[in-house]
């Protein structure tokens, strides 16, 4: 490998009010030991010291701005208009790479001079207040959990974090979406993009190896426990269900896993709705879920809530266990 020329890494980090975070996962970048990376970080006008960590990494970050964006996704679309590199990944602010993942992206990516996309493993960690330290939560790096699927991207963790693009791919596939119909913020544009990645056949390459850290805790978007949140990424995953199984000639296993996702989704929907006592909209998705999908989604309406009740029962009784 010597005298090869490594690709270009670029590293897109959008930021509002991250003083708490921002620096480490600046610090994740800097210190991969891989000379051809650049930084860019997409600030959304923060208030708080968010701009003093910025500026006092200014030297290592080839492109910054801080101006009021309305969308994480948003801000990535600039960041990735921005970019120069070989391969292009985003970071969000509260996370962090793991040492080394460069190398093997790059060598990776090397090695497959036609791959699209390159995957690598990721975690979701928590910090336990107790102790003062980071807990596993969940982990996925075997190329199983990692690859590129239907069945991962709807029910395991999407993991925009641990892929890194071509330009090449963004071409084909287009940016990605930052606001619904409404002009809202959307929080499943990465679900969607890599349905859209996939259904394009872009060539994807798989690394089992742990690259990427997630940070769950109360100020996620989809760990922070936001009823409102969850309801309108609940809606958003119906809607892209329903989109992708009429635009799309899908494969048999990939309509499966869709019909299966948009009853998962609408049942879980409709349980929010029963719990708050909205049932005018709890008979809405129902009818709707009936017309849709038919027979499996009366299927589904009795399996989801025994899954969810099962999950709840084990994790309790993990829990337990753990006290002694």
């Amino acid at each position: 490998m010597q005298g090869t020329v490594l690709p270009k890494i670029s590293v897109i980090i959008p930021v509002l009010n991250g003083e708490k975070f921002l620096e480490k996962a600046i610090c994740s970048v800097l210190d991969q030991d891989y000379k051809n990376t650049e930084l860019i970080i997409l600030d959304a006008g923060s208030t708080d010291s968010t701009l003093d960590i910025i500026k006092r990494y200014e030297s290592h970050i080839r492109y910054w701005h801080s101006k009021p964006d309305g969308s994480a996704y948003k801000a990535i679309n600039l960041g990735i208009e921005q970019s120069t590199g070989d391969l292009i990944a985003q970071l969000m602010a509260d996370d962090w790479f793991e040492p080394a993942i460069f190398q093997k992206v790059a060598h990776a990516f090397l090695d497959h001079p036609d791959a699209e996309v390159i995957s690598c493993g990721g975690r979701i960690v928590y910090y336990d207040e107790n102790v003062k330290q980071y807990k596993l939560r969940s982990i996925y790096t075997s190329k199983q959990q990692i690859e590129l699927n239907f069945h991962n991207v709807c029910f395991g963790t999407p993991a925009m974090s641990t892929r890194f693009f071509t330009p090449l791919l963004i071409k084909k596939v287009g940016l990605m979406i930052p606001f619904d119909s409404l002009g809202n913020h959307i929080f499943s544009s990465d679900r969607e993009f890599l349905l859209r990645i996939i259904v394009n056949h872009c060539k994807s390459i798989v690394i089992s190896h742990l690259g990427h850290t997630y940070f769950a805790h109360q100020g996620s978007a989809t760990f922070g426990k936001n009823h409102k949140n969850t309801l309108k990424i609940l809606q958003e995953h119906r809607i892209i269900a329903k989109e992708y199984l009429t635009k799309y000639k899908l494969a048999r296993k990939q309509r499966f896993v869709l019909v299966n996702w948009y009853n998962d989704q609408s049942i879980r929907f409709l349980l929010f709705k029963l719990i708050a006592g909205d049932f005018s909209a709890a008979c809405s998705v129902a009818a709707e879920g009936v017309k849709e999908t038919k027979l499996s989604w009366l299927i589904s309406l009795i399996f989801v809530p025994v899954k969810i009740m099962a999950r709840r029962i084990l994790g309790f009784l993990h829990n337990k266990r753990a006290k002694f």
